[in-house]
């Protein structure tokens, strides 16, 4: 009778086991499917453009299973859009200590430390991301992208090349080419990756954009304002593109209406330096002193330590007559850049207005040492020698 007790507990036991075992399974299981089901919930409201509903979502499926990196990463792409980039980093951490074989969350990684400016890491994680997917056409024309931001001018080339033997039809891989040769001075062939991206993508407003870019360094303005205004038709967001427009009409000599564009891009970032300093510019043309004062003004707040609008601010002072703010701004430059060959001669024209010929021509002197073939230093030398009349203010 023992014996039949000890068995039946043995029994009862094996019994109450394998009813847990199988509670935990379906625990397991029915957890699974809730975690995905917020995660699939989450791709949705993002894709909508909820994103604070989306994080929602996927913070709530890593909270039933914290061990899935691609939730992780999902997480990472949408704080990123927020624009909170060091908590997506975070994340994108996160997902590769879960899986570090994970080459698509050290691309996402990578893309978010580029956007935070950390120029070396994003190289890292991207190098990573191809040592695990050698044929990752996206991670080397990003990997070319803050290449070409870090000064690396000719291996971003090579990884847009890249990206471009994998996939010929990538059509922003193209246009970054394009891109990355136009800073080197070759815009025939600039114009041609330009033009096989917009083939590709006729609605391309980036590409666009760089063709008028292109075209305008041809000297063809017309033809670069048609190439602006067509990809404004298509996204008349992109402040970058009305400031460039707005650089082309001035000078094809439209300067009202290169100052419109600049206060267009104003609208949309009025955070944009380049914009207030283009505006300060176009304003001190159409003589228009205070408001050019105020525009430079904005643009230094922005950029305290830019030597070039600090010349620009000087500029508007010497064309209005005020030669020591002038040349305090000029000063202010040159501590800034001393080989910045404009300002000294502008330096020196605005010490010669004040009668300081000998330090009129060491200024002029010095930009000419900078740039021996500045025709302008050079008749303004000649001037003070008592060869021609006196300086013309900026």
């Amino acid at each position: 009778m023992k014996v039949r007790w000890l068995t039946l507990l043995r029994v009862l036991v094996i019994v109450a086991a394998g009813g847990w075992i199988c509670w935990f399974v379906l625990r397991s299981r029915l957890n699974s499917q809730l975690a995905l089901a917020h995660n699939k919930l989450g791709g949705l409201l993002l894709r909508r453009g909820d994103l604070a509903g989306a994080l929602q979502q996927y913070e709530e499926s890593t909270k039933i299973d914290p061990t899935n990196p691609s939730t992780t990463v999902d997480m990472g792409t949408t704080l990123l859009r927020m624009g909170r980039a060091d908590e997506a980093i975070r994340e994108y951490e996160e997902a590769l200590k879960l899986d570090p074989e994970y080459a698509e969350a050290w691309f996402d990684a990578g893309n978010a430390l580029g956007v935070a400016g950390r120029l070396p890491e994003a190289i890292e994680k991207y190098q990573q991301a191809l040592k695990l997917k050698p044929r990752y056409a996206e991670a080397h024309n990003n990997l070319g992208s803050v290449l070409v931001k870090s000064g690396r001018l000719k291996e971003g080339m090579d990884e847009y090349a890249a990206a471009l033997e994998i996939d010929p039809g990538y059509a922003e891989a193209h246009d970054n080419l394009g891109s990355a040769m136009m800073l080197a001075g070759n815009v025939p062939d600039a114009m041609e990756q330009f033009g096989i991206a917009l083939r590709l993508n006729p609605d391309d407003a980036e590409a666009l954009g760089n063709m008028g870019d292109a075209l305008a360094r041809q000297g063809r303005f017309s033809e670069a304002i048609e190439e602006f205004r067509a990809a404004l038709k298509i996204d008349p967001g992109l402040a970058e593109t009305h400031n460039r427009m707005g650089g082309v009409l001035q000078q094809a000599g439209q300067t009202e209406d290169a100052a419109e564009q600049y206060v267009e891009a104003l609208k949309i970032n009025p955070g944009y330096a380049e914009a207030h300093l283009n505006l300060g510019i176009a304003l001190s043309a159409m003589g228009m002193f205070p408001e050019a004062e105020e525009q430079i003004q904005a643009a230094l707040k922005l950029l305290p330590d830019n030597p070039v609008e600090r010349t620009s601010l000087g500029n508007v002072f010497l064309r209005c007559g005020k030669f020591s703010d002038a040349i305090t701004q000029y000063r202010e430059a040159l501590k800034r850049d001393p080989d910045f060959a404009e300002a000294h001669n502008n330096l020196g024209a605005a010490l010669e207005q004040e009668g300081r010929l000998a330090q009129a021509a060491a200024e002029y002197r010095e930009a000419l040492r900078i740039n021996p073939n500045d025709q302008e230093a050079q008749e303004n030398l000649a001037r003070v020698a008592g060869k021609k009349k006196p300086a013309p203010s900026h």
